[in-house]
């Protein structure tokens, strides 16, 4: 956003009113509504999901095929991801009991899907040995039968653990279908999108595109967060991590991918090209740590004429070979690791893929943008959820408009920056419906997840960044969807933060002891003087605690002092009507 110079404001508003009156008792609510939009949104997904897993049962019950097995645990993990992200539009109970039974499928799929997985490998890779089409360093024709040796051990070990888990596999799909979970998953899916679609009109999912962006910027942020260890090349734990962190981003990326005119299917490729070169890398780690921890038990334990089970001298030397094999292997890989990875940065995909979160999205998910006097009236509809939250939000919203106006010289700010100030303030609180506890998170995401609301996705960001972090220990400086955000509309939300953090605190005990308050700009200061006909100590004190970001962002300082002779406020109180 282009700032442009701010024209101060010294007339009174016509339309200002009066605070409204406390709710009664009777009004309260206890809960934050789900969006209907996001949640059919999310029941197609986890109804689509759900199905996937059913086809496979049969086949992985059977083990004829590990293709069953491995597409399950694919369809499983995208299950998972699914409902994590919309796990507040079904039953608590039953969004806990589904997630908990799908993590036990995954890990039992995970369990014999990384055997068979492993077993192939062997099997493949001994073929090739006796074929004399692998040439391993450091191995000559008569190492080969003993190489092999260890080779077999290894296998016939791996194959009695499958067999072994195969009958928790079978356990596993029979609970499933014995409970209903699928089919009850499906069937609260079906439910929720009729329900969806009931009422006067069917919702058109225009929250979707900023919730989507910031849970894929989530996930992007966490995979770059182990960019700093891609050059140590012994950094395994690192290594793998980013790995998970990859495979969680693509899956997300999956879920949302019809929001987007191209699908995001050039991005989801290259995190999938990563994730396929990590897995490599990790395979061989897995074959080093696995045939490492044999070797050294073995080479303390003394044998004797009952010893059974356990590798002979010759295996070990084989499995020495082998280890040597796969170092050798893990140090390809990860040079291959290191290619890729900068090949990607190189070309700007990381940055890429975050442009494409706000500038291509389908037609049919962008809310269209309505005039500021249409979209005041729905922030202020949306603030009278939570009916206890209206005086003070009203009251914080006066507040903060004030200082904007009275600090205009100093941020520069134009009128759509102070019609944002005022949407985020009048919603700052509406999250107390669920609590006092994490209500300004709760305050952000409702912002993002509203899909009555007619803005633009990056002004919905910044309401929901501003909402998000009122309170004076949160700051939207970092975070998966500011960093979404340009350089200049990171600006402004960080000023506007900076705003109603300190109006907030104006009104810390939501008792109207702060009535007004006038700023003078200085050379080296805001000094703003209070208007109070009670003590106002802790509103001074919280505001003085609170005032750091303002002063960081503006570049100068804020000070509170009470004005006790006389009123300030000469022109009435300033509009809590946003701008004319």
């Amino acid at each position: 956003m282009i700032i442009q110079p701010y024209l101060p404001r010294d007339t009174p508003n016509p339309r200002a009113r009066a605070l409204p009156a406390e709710p009664s008792p009777g009004s309260l609510q206890t809960t934050s509504r789900p969006d209907r939009g996001l949640c059919l949104f999310g029941a197609l997904q986890i109804a689509q999901k759900a199905g996937a897993i059913a086809r496979e049962i049969e086949g992985v019950r059977e083990a004829v095929d590990i293709e069953y097995i491995h597409r399950m645990r694919v369809a499983s993990r995208r299950l998972r991801a699914a409902m994590a992200l919309f796990s507040s539009c079904f039953p608590e109970k039953k969004s806990r009991q589904w997630t908990g039974e799908m993590r036990r499928v995954t890990r039992a799929l995970g369990m014999a899907r990384d055997l068979d997985v492993q077993i192939a490998f062997l099997r493949k890779y001994r073929k090739k040995i006796v074929a004399g089409t692998l040439a391993i360093k450091g191995t000559g024709p008569d190492d080969i039968p003993i190489l092999l040796a260890g080779i077999d051990y290894l296998a016939q070990d791996l194959t009695k653990q499958r067999k072994k888990i195969q009958d928790d596999v079978i356990s596993l799909m029979d609970n499933l279908e014995q409970k209903n979970i699928l089919a009850g998953m499906q069937d609260h899916a079906r439910e929720l999108s009729g329900r969806a679609g009931q009422g006067r009109y069917r919702p058109r999912m225009f929250s979707v595109p900023a919730v989507a962006a910031e849970n894929i910027s989530k996930r992007l942020d966490r995979m770059l967060s182990f960019s700093p260890w891609v050059l140590h090349r012994d950094a395994v734990a690192e290594h793998h991590a980013m790995r998970i962190a990859a495979k969680k981003l693509r899956y997300t990326m999956e879920v949302y991918s019809g929001v987007y005119r191209r699908g995001l299917g050039k991005y989801t490729r290259t995190v999938a090209g990563l994730q396929e070169v990590l897995g490599s890398l990790h395979d061989a780690d897995v074959w080093i740590d696995m045939t490492t921890r044999i070797i050294l038990r073995e080479r303390v334990r003394l044998r004797s004429r009952a010893s059974s089970g356990r590798p002979t001298t010759t295996q070990i030397s084989g499995l020495r070979m082998f280890l040597r094999d796969r170092e050798v292997e893990r140090e390809k890989q990860y040079r291959k690791f290191v290619r890729y990875w900068r090949s990607e940065e190189r070309k700007g995909t990381w940055e890429e893929l975050r442009r494409s979160l706000f500038h291509d999205i389908r037609i049919r998910y962008l809310s269209p943008v309505l005039d500021m006097d249409t979209q005041r009236g729905q922030v202020e509809a949306m603030g009278m959820r939570f009916p206890p939250a209206v005086t003070h939000e009203t009251r914080v919203t006066t507040f903060a408009l004030r200082i904007f106006d009275d600090t205009a010289p100093v941020h520069g700010m134009d009128e759509q920056c102070r019609h944002l100030l005022y949407c985020a303030s009048m919603v700052h609180d509406t999250g107390k419906a669920g609590g006092k506890r994490g209500h300004a998170s709760r305050s952000g995401a409702e912002v993002l997840a509203d899909e009555t609301l007619g803005f633009s996705i990056e002004d919905r960001s910044v309401i929901s960044l501003v909402a998000g972090n009122h309170t004076r220990k949160k700051r939207p400086g970092s975070g998966p969807l500011f960093s979404l955000l340009t350089d200049d509309r990171q600006h402004v939300t960080l000023m506007l933060t900076a705003l109603l953090q300190i109006a907030n605190s104006l009104d810390t005990r939501h008792a109207g002891t702060v009535e007004d308050l006038h700023c003078n700009v200085l050379p080296d200061s805001v000094d703003c003087t209070i208007l109070a006909s009670k003590d106002p100590g802790p509103e001074l004190a919280h505001a003085a605690e609170t005032s750091e970001l303002f002063t960081n962002t503006f570049g100068i300082p804020i000070r509170f002092v009470r004005n006790r002779d006389k009123e300030i406020n000469e022109n009435g109180p300033v509009s809590d009507q946003g701008p004319n």
